[in-house]
Parts: structure tokens; C-alpha cells; sequence
């Protein structure tokens, strides 16, 4: 079974999009890396409009996108339901032995899959942003957290903590 994993930087009150990007932009070079990091070699899954906020496909990885529209990219994989393109991740868990996958956004993805995740990889920013997409609100309390470190960059503090559900 596919470990389920999202990856996603938020703000203290959750803040995770503005105008299709970040509410802090690409400022965060470090945080960026990590993210390359964590997924490189693993399928992601994403929303349309996290596939139009990226400059292209995510290199090293399958590149799922739900969307029942048409993208015009032969290195996106497109379904147009949650379910389908979970299924892409089991099927490509089968063929490569890959045992994890990440969903990296947007907002009503990680709505969707936060329930059925098993780890959440958040770089939470000690400051507030102007947003128009939230992650969602879940029960810390379902969750082991650890802080795995924390950085200092162009003027923002912000920690990379992994979330691991405990046994239901």
C-alpha cells in the first residue's frame, strides 16, 4: 500500500496560496530544496491549479494532476477524479516498488486526502500572510510531531515538522 505523504508550506494560521503561488512567494530557497528533497523520485499529486503554478513538470517523478480538462504535457499524468489518480499511484507503486507518494496541493486536494493520509511534512512559517487558500484543519492530536529542523531565511523563521499518524 502506497504511503501517503503531504507536503505543503503554511503560514501560522495555515495560509498556503495567494493569486496561484505562495503568500511568500519563492523566497524560501532552502525550504524549496527540501521539498525537492522529499519528493525527488516519488509520484506527486496535485490539483490543476498547483500543475499551472509550477513552471513545468516536476522532474524525477510521475506528475498526477486532477483535472477534467486537457493539459497539454506529455509528462502530466491527468485523471479526472481523486479516485483515478489514486489508483495511478498504486499502479505505479506496483511497476517500481516505490512505496510513498505525495500530494502537494492545492487547498481542496489536501482537503480531500488528509484523511486518507499517513504523514503530513509541513514547513510551518512563524508569520501571517495575506491568502486566499488554506490547508485544512486537522486533530493534532491523531498526529506524532517532529521537528525535524529550523531555519532562518530572508527574514522569515520556519521549521520543517513531519506529522505521523498514530494507529487508528
Amino acid at each position: 500500500m502506497t504511503r501517503l505523504i503531504e507536503i505543503a508550506a503554511v503560514g501560522s494560521r495555515g495560509e498556503l496560496g495567494l493569486n496561484g503561488d505562495m503568500p511568500w512567494g519563492r523566497s524560501l530557497k532552502q525550504d524549496l530544496k527540501f521539498f525537492k528533497e522529499q519528493t525527488k523520485g516519488h509520484p506527486v499529486l496535485m490539483g490543476r491549479k498547483t500543475w499551472q503554478s509550477l513552471p513545468g513538470a516536476l522532474p524525477g517523478r510521475a506528475n498526477i494532476v486532477i483535472t477534467r480538462g486537457v493539459i497539454d504535457n506529455p509528462k502530466a499524468l491527468t485523471y479526472p477524479t481523486l479516485e483515478e489518480g489514486l489508483a495511478a499511484l498504486e499502479k505505479i507503486e506496483e511497476e517500481s516498488g516505490n512505496d510513498k507518494a505525495f500530494i502537494i496541493g492545492g487547498g481542496s486536494v489536501y482537503a480531500a486526502m488528509i484523511d486518507k493520509c499517513d504523514e503530513l511534512l509541513l514547513t510551518e512559517i512563524e508569520s501571517t500572510f495575506d491568502a486566499d487558500t488554506w490547508f485544512p484543519e486537522f486533530n493534532h492530536d491523531d498526529f506524532e510531531r517532529t521537528v525535524l529542523d529550523t531555519i532562518e531565511e530572508n527574514g522569515f523563521t520556519y521549521s520543517h515538522v513531519r506529522y505521523v499518524r498514530k494507529p487508528r
